[in-house]
């Protein structure tokens, strides 16, 4: 009796039927987890990157649209472009990571369409929430790709349990946030910053 509860349990999760919301991580450091921006400035252009990031996501698959949460945060303090010079100058002169060392997205709802998440398949959401970025909170809505897996130990993640695959990109427009533009010989910064967001979140 209890094999074939198994047996069904999984069969409704791969169908995207499960009906009670579950908690996923994101859990900083993770090898499978990057936040990454992409400066085009004239003269020059360079990314950053970090994999320090933590967050949470509170979804029913069957009925995404229904009671989702979550929030995320990105340890600025160690974003890296390559150039330890360059990185001091962006934290100390641009990003003010000593006033303000995290940025944080706190989702409030998904907006439009919000169909069930099919194991495997993956779905484009829409987000909106509040994204705070040195000391400026501005309302965002945003695109996001989400992969549901029943069972997570063949992905990315390697995690033997459910997990969530978010895939998010956005321009962040640095004028929004009061962030000024070092224009240093080997440093300039352009009026927008192109961000992705590849993230993969664990439920216990």
């Amino acid at each position: 009796m209890k094999g074939m509860m198994r047996v069904l349990t999984l069969l409704l999760l791969a169908g995207g039927l499960a009906a009670a919301p579950r908690t996923f991580q994101v859990r900083p450091g993770a090898a499978h987890t990057k936040v990454s921006f992409h400066s085009e400035a004239t003269i020059e252009s360079f990314d950053g990157s970090t994999r320090q990031v933590k967050g949470q996501v509170t979804v029913d698959p069957g009925n995404p649209g229904e009671g989702a949460a979550a929030w995320f945060e990105v340890d600025l303090t160690t974003l890296d472009t390559g150039l330890s010079l360059r990185n001091t100058h962006m934290r100390e002169n641009h990003l003010h990571t000593d006033k303000h060392p995290v940025t944080r997205f706190e989702m409030k709802s998904l907006t439009g369409q919000v169909p069930p998440l099919k194991a495997g398949t993956t779905a484009r959401l829409t987000a909106s929430g509040d994204f705070a970025l040195h000391g400026v909170t501005k309302p965002r809505t945003v695109p996001v790709d989400v992969t549901w897996h029943a069972e997570g130990s063949g992905t990315p993640a390697r995690h033997k349990g459910e997990v969530l695959h978010l895939l998010c990109r956005f321009v962040v427009a640095l004028a929004d946030h009061q962030i000024p533009r070092p224009q240093f010989l080997f440093m300039k910064v352009a009026e927008t910053m192109e961000v992705t967001v590849d993230l993969w979140a664990v439920a216990p």
